[in-house]
């Protein structure tokens, strides 16, 4: 169920952390917190973990209880408030593969997005026609009405790149996306003219790793890594596979993934080379 005055899902993630630190600094258990704002400690539990949405009221009232103040008080607060985030991704949560629907929210309020993928262009840069192609015949085997609505969602996502606030996308990607038949000659073309389009937005950074970059080039699992504008806010991590996505529970666990980035970009031509890379490829084989 929504929860109308719910937390930014980065906030929340933050805030639960703050409140868990606090929580055991103060020798209080979940269920003593919990019972301040009328819940229980399993509820708590994931609160603290941002498992679960918590409105402004009850953070507050949590806080409250356990007699936080002065500027600890008001940099918390300060997590409370600012403009709502537009949930346009509630209409589609009964088509939305797992973990997807945890991610739009972060994505909606993310500055930015680093992508690294492998077998496939990521979903912020495919055509629609490419969408289609992926999600009938890699990912899943949805009804129609289904594929409809998944590549709606795709594109509803692409309008970030072109739209205030821009979103600035770090798109990092593997040669093998070029050469995996998903839907034809025309589609690939297609594909490679539109990613050439957005190379040419100041917003966004696309580049190929190359074969020949051998095993420092190897991208072992695709990742998603959403930056926020607030340098504060803890850094996020999601791997994509087959069933869906998946966030990164630990720190550990984050800073592999971002390493993981790094580590392949370096290994990737630059945007400019990338380009001119792509603009070969279409003479060559398209």
């Amino acid at each position: 169920m929504a929860i109308k005055d719910a937390l930014p899902p980065h906030k929340a993630q933050r805030i639960g952390a703050e409140l868990r630190a606090i929580r055991e600094e103060s020798g209080k258990s979940l269920e003593e917190v919990a019972k301040s704002v009328g819940r229980t400690g399993p509820w708590l539990s994931k609160v603290e973990r941002a498992r679960i949405p918590v409105s402004q009221e009850d953070v507050l009232r949590m806080f409250d209880y356990l007699e936080v103040k002065g500027r600890t008080r008001d940099s918390l607060e300060s997590l409370t408030t600012g403009e709502p985030i537009k949930q346009w991704w509630r209409a589609y949560d009964d088509v939305l593969v797992p973990g997807f629907a945890r991610y739009l929210p972060l994505e909606a309020a993310a500055s930015g997005v680093r992508e690294l993928s492998s077998l496939v262009f990521s979903g912020l840069t495919q055509t629609e026609r490419s969408a289609n192609a992926v999600i009938e015949n890699i990912w899943q085997k949805p009804g129609a009405d289904d594929v409809d609505a998944l590549i709606e969602v795709r594109m509803r996502r692409q309008r970030r790149l072109t739209e205030d606030p821009k979103l600035k996308l770090h798109s990092v990607f593997g040669e093998a996306a070029l050469h995996i038949d998903i839907g034809g000659t025309e589609a690939m073309r297609e594909q490679i003219e539109y990613l050439l389009q957005l190379s040419e937005l100041d917003n966004v950074t696309i580049q190929v790793v190359p074969f020949k970059a051998g095993r420092r080039g190897v991208i072992q699992v695709p990742l998603i890594l959403p930056d926020f504008p607030d340098p504060t806010d803890p850094q996020l991590a999601f791997v994509e596979d087959m069933s869906g996505l998946t966030q990164c529970e630990s720190a550990h666990e984050v800073r592999r993934a971002v390493r993981a980035f790094n580590h392949t970009q370096q290994a990737a031509l630059s945007h400019d080379e990338t380009v001119a890379f792509l603009q070969k490829f279409m003479k060559e084989h398209l």
